[in-house]
């Protein structure tokens, strides 16, 4: 299949708008996407911020929240729900998380494997078929060969696959999401045929029509992942023009026209039509040395979002190493990313000991905010940039930087 194609400077805005929506909403204390079960909403939403490339920390506070009730909605491990097991699966693999501990004394992996049938499907339905396939491409070892025969054989003759509601119709979330599954499984010419059928029956505006009402959010959201997927960046722009179309302006998206405030489950799925990749290249890039269940890790994450942190191991910068001590330079580059817009500055001078250090320019504006008076009292011409900062002086920083 043709390469991803990457999403125009437009389309991240609105990406990174839907991004700031849903991290403010998971932070409420009623997200609007929670009305139909919590551990559900919380798979999507990791979807959502992974396919936005942005909030890396709230998809992470959405993995912790999710582990609360992911085995109640999972099932027990002789009888799981292939759907939840398929999503959860999906949601810790998009983390870079150990299926195999991600609940206690479960084996989301294994389990799934489990479900598949002598004649290679997971389900009847189609929309579960795929989604574990695509979260068992995902893993290391792939979805099994036989599944994407299966998925195969269910295609109809137009290039679409059925909704289990109605056998015989054509339907474009189902076809959406199984050319997804065929793409991970190497089915090319099956996924040009589902991509032709989408194609074919998208509107000019970039919609699809909905057996429940006027075109919609998800289901352009969806629709436009896959084509993007499938290499046909025309009719994915179109359909991410029509979920721009929805966006309001704090960033949710509604889920129709005729709606004046966003959905939640709106924002959810149609920002997946703004760019980013299918479920199974999904992922979230925290730090590698910060897991979900750190005891720091919601901290530690938000600065990475906020780019107060970049890292501490550049030019990779993928890890955090949240046990070392902070160096008096790294603690004024994290004050300036976090406060340097916001605090007014006078005329400053250059410490002794500073011309070569990487955050010289960080240092300067400590100085000039009258944040630091230097280290060594009473000359304070010197800075002392590569010294630990002690509680003290970081209760010192702080309170003239943010005190009355």
């Amino acid at each position: 299949m043709p390469s991803l194609a990457q999403a125009d400077e437009g389309q991240e805005n609105a990406s990174t708008a839907a991004a700031d929506w849903i991290a403010a909403e998971l932070d409420s204390s009623q997200p609007g996407f929670d009305q139909f079960g919590k551990a559900a909403a919380r798979t999507d939403v990791i979807f959502a911020l992974a396919s936005a490339g942005v909030r890396e920390g709230s998809a992470r506070q959405a993995l912790a929240e999710l582990v609360e009730g992911a085995a109640d909605y999972v099932g027990p491990a002789d009888a799981p729900n292939p759907g939840a097991l398929a999503k959860v699966l999906l949601a810790v693999l998009v983390n870079r998380e150990d299926p195999a501990s991600f609940l206690p004394g479960r084996h989301l992996e294994s389990e799934l494997r489990a479900l598949q049938r002598a004649d290679g499907s997971f389900a009847d339905d189609m929309f579960t078929h795929s989604l574990a396939m695509l979260a068992l491409a995902s893993t290391l070892d792939g979805s099994p060969t036989d599944a994407g025969d299966w998925l195969a054989a269910q295609q109809n003759s137009d290039g679409s696959w059925s909704s289990p509601f109605d056998p015989g119709a054509p339907d474009v979330d189902v076809t959406a999401l199984a050319l997804q599954a065929a793409i991970a499984a190497g089915h090319s010419q099956v996924a040009a045929l589902a991509a032709d059928f989408l194609i074919g029956e998208q509107n000019a505006d970039g919609s699809w029509a909905s057996p429940f009402g006027d075109p919609n959010a998800n289901t352009a959201g969806v629709a436009g992942q896959a084509l993007r997927a499938a290499g046909e960046t025309a009719a994915a722009d179109l359909a991410a023009d029509f979920v721009m179309s929805l966006q309001t302006a704090d960033g949710g998206i509604r889920f129709t026209e005729a709606d004046t405030v966003p959905n939640g489950f709106a924002t959810l799925q149609g920002v997946l039509a703004l760019g980013g990749g299918p479920y199974h290249l999904l992922d979230v890039d925290p730090f590698a040395d910060v897991t979900w269940d750190h005891l720091f890790a919601r901290e530690a994450d938000w600065l990475g979002d906020s780019d107060v942190t970049r890292g501490c191991d550049p030019p990779a910068n993928d890890r955090f190493c949240p046990g070392d001590s902070v160096t008096r330079g790294q603690m004024a580059a994290f004050l300036h990313r976090a406060l340097g817009d916001t605090l007014p500055t006078g005329q400053s001078g250059d410490f002794t000991d500073t011309a070569d250090s990487v955050f010289h320019t960080d240092i300067r504006w400590l100085a000039a905010t009258g944040i630091t008076r230097g280290c060594n009292p009473p000359a304070n011409d010197r800075f002392c940039p590569g010294d630990s900062v002690s509680r003290g002086e970081m209760a010192a920083f702080l309170f003239r930087a943010l005190g009355d």
